[in-house]
């Protein structure tokens, strides 16, 4: 009696199940539309928020195909296009709160799911090395919406004075691309 459920917890305890050791379904033949991606991305991400046009979205990296699992035991792994975001937003007092680690997951079915990480287990936190980002999520969205806000010019001349102290922008390198920059 003790033996057999002994065995029982042994099994239950065990991190994957018979089905978790069965390999991932394969990434479909054909990604999806990464705009169309992106704009039903943010829309989730930001539809409970206090002040949605003022959210910030930072892509950490492009679209993987991947899974979701939560810590419960019997819960299941979900596969799916899996993009890692970190999501600050307003509170009512219209101080930011924050950024929170996020995914989204697009089911092969065309729904789309998103929840903090810290919940689940997931290629957002495992340590996977980033994918190249996908030119759709490159730039940033209008609205206060998008992956980071644009360098000002004062920090674009920064770097650009700190590129010539060290030996890699030439003078005359220099001089054209401080142009570039005013004439902006």
């Amino acid at each position: 009696m003790i033996k057999s459920a002994l065995v029982a917890l042994i099994v239950l305890a065990s991190p994957l199940s018979a089905a978790e050791k069965k390999a991932p379904p394969p990434a479909p033949a054909q990604e999806p539309d990464w705009s169309a991606v992106r704009k039903q991305a943010e829309a989730l991400l930001t539809r409970d928020l206090f002040d949605p046009q003022a959210a910030q979205i930072t892509w950490r990296g492009g679209w993987r195909w991947g899974h979701v699992k939560t810590f419960q035991l019997w819960s299941k792994r979900e596969y799916g296009w899996l993009g890692c975001v970190g999501l600050n937003s307003k509170n009512r007092l219209g101080g930011y709160v924050g950024i929170e680690e996020k995914f989204v997951l697009l089911k092969p079915d065309g729904s789309m799911k998103t929840d903090a990480v810290i919940g689940y287990t997931s290629e957002c936190d495992d340590g996977s090395p980033p994918v190249p980002i996908q030119a759709a999520f490159a730039t940033p969205t209008n609205g206060g919406v998008g992956t980071a806000a644009a360098p000002s010019m004062a920090d674009e001349l920064a770097k650009l004075a700190d590129l010539k102290t060290k030996g890699i922008l030439t003078d005359e390198e220099f001089a054209a691309q401080k142009a570039k920059v005013l004439a902006r």
